[in-house]
């Protein structure tokens, strides 16, 4: 006879869905063949991300690179995020911890960053030679990069670990993301800044696509939650 514990079913929450533990394991190989194909990423390329170098890119191999290796590293951050913005807001109350829904969040960090790549794109060849764009496009996604590599770890210690741990892995979490907007702007002043008026307009690049559109990211996010 059953007893009434046994009937209890275990709630719907991302350490207890089968679907996380796959999504985990599947970046976790795709990580793993991206770094196998290219594995001085964190050894080179980390350091370029303090200093301006006439070839700082990730992708850019002098045995030549694949350019799929891109696909690779990007697929991965962007599951990452998505997956980190989801199990953050998530609450037990909210609901269940769905697929369909980390499915949206991927969708809407996808969108947000096929927006930005068009917006620099379409800046940069206004503006600027091919040197600089390679160089400014190659430090975005380098960060976005080695984010989702800091981040995964992370994420499995705040979904599996006892809540102390997580909650320390959550802190972990949100320095990393404020060091990556760190990075960010400091690329931006050693790319481009050589005089004063050069700070004004870096301060407007900042407002109108990046935080900006950061702060519409968030607000998406608690919507679909």
């Amino acid at each position: 006879m059953e007893t009434a514990l046994e009937c209890l079913p275990l709630p719907s929450l991302p350490q207890t869905e089968s679907w996380v533990f796959i999504t985990l394991s599947g970046l976790f190989f795709l990580l793993v063949i991206a770094l196998r194909a290219y594995p001085s990423l964190v050894t080179e390329e980390l350091p370029s991300l303090w200093r301006v170098k006439e070839r700082s890119s990730l992708f850019s191999n002098p045995e030549g690179y694949d350019s799929r290796l891109r696909v690779l590293y990007i697929i991965f951050s962007f599951g990452t995020i998505g997956l980190y913005a989801y199990t953050s807001m998530f609450r037990p109350e909210s609901g269940h911890f769905e697929f369909v829904r980390y499915l949206h969040f991927l969708a809407l960090t996808l969108v947000f960053f096929l927006q930005k790549n068009i917006f620099m794109r379409l800046l940069s060849y206004t503006f600027f030679d091919e040197r600089i764009r390679q160089l400014c496009f190659s430090s975005y996604y380098n960060i976005v990069s080695i984010l989702g590599m800091v981040l995964f770890p992370l994420l499995v210690i705040r979904i599996y670990a006892i809540p102390p741990i997580a909650q320390i892995a959550q802190t972990a979490s949100i320095i990393a993301c404020l060091l990556a907007a760190t990075a960010v702007i400091l690329k931006l002043f050693q790319i481009f800044y050589s005089k004063l008026l050069d700070f004004l307009y870096i301060l407007l690049y900042l407002c109108t696509l990046e935080i900006l559109p950061l702060a519409a990211l968030f607000l998406s996010y608690r919507k679909l939650v």
